[in-house]
């Protein structure tokens, strides 16, 4: 599972023979397994039309404070393996991304944009920087061997290297508006300006 919950750390594999001779033909493991994949389909269909992680800051307080009630009921479920409320919560999570995804809907949210800006290193190497950063996951696998990068990630290594120089970068900007910064050397960016 692609979502970034606790399911994802306690889902089981499908059992076999081979893998997990131990769960294989268990009718606990089965249930468990085939109710998460389930809810697994469901759940990246709407990752990939909103984006990770986005559509439950997109509804009002009480959906998202009962999807995540039902989220963490689910959790522990699967951590007590008990099979019948593992397939009684999914189903009732399954129900709480359809609910807010129609929520989403009629409130006018816009789907989740692949709008990306693309560039290429001095090495031929692709580059993505991406507007919407619910987007990386979808941005990626529709184009493998890219480095997706979002905005909050630029701002971070600017800020970097911004510490690194003693603010070189941005005071330069600033003071020399339209300054390229077309090369950067050497290792240690605090050593003294040579005039």
């Amino acid at each position: 599972m692609r979502h970034p919950t606790r399911i994802t750390e306690m889902r089981k594999q499908r059992p076999d023979r081979i893998t997990g001779p131990d769960g294989f033909l268990s009718r606990t493991d089965e249930v468990v397994f085939h109710s998460l994949e389930s809810l697994d389909r469901t759940i990246s269909g709407f990752e990939k039309k909103w984006g990770i992680d986005r559509l439950p800051t997109l509804v009002d307080v009480s959906t998202a404070s009962k999807f995540a009630s039902a989220k963490a009921k689910l959790d522990l479920a699967i951590e007590k393996n008990d099979a019948e409320e593992v397939a009684k919560r999914a189903a009732i999570l399954q129900r709480g991304w359809e609910v807010m995804d129609g929520a989403a809907d009629r409130d006018g949210h816009q789907e989740c944009s692949l709008d990306a800006w693309t560039w290429r290193d001095d090495d031929d190497r692709p580059h993505a920087f991406l507007r919407d950063p619910a987007a990386v996951m979808e941005y990626s696998k529709k184009y493998p061997g890219v480095a997706v990068y979002t905005m909050p990630e630029i701002v971070k290594i600017v800020a970097f290297f911004n510490g690194q120089t003693k603010n070189m970068g941005r005071e330069a900007k600033e003071v020399f508006p339209g300054a390229k910064i077309t090369r950067i050397s050497g290792s240690k960016f605090d050593d003294d300006i040579p005039f």
